[in-house]
């Protein structure tokens, strides 16, 4: 083998090895979102992102600390 196919060879080696990374990394993110009771969201709705709380502006911080 050359340098060149060496080199592609072990490329392809860290990139094979990268996605089973990543995909590793998937499942331990969807087994906690599940444990954490998430479980009948991610049923209803398997491609939906899990909703961030609305940051508060000023003004509704302000009307919340005054009523």
């Amino acid at each position: 083998m050359r340098n060149d196919e060496k080199w592609l060879y072990e490329l392809e080696k860290r990139k094979i090895v990268q996605e089973s990374m990543v995909t590793d990394h998937k499942k331990d993110r969807y087994i906690k979102q599940i444990i954490s009771g998430l479980g009948e969201e991610i049923i209803k709705e398997p491609n939906a992102k899990p909703q961030k709380p609305k940051k508060l502006s000023f003004f509704e911080k302000l009307m919340k600390m005054l009523f």
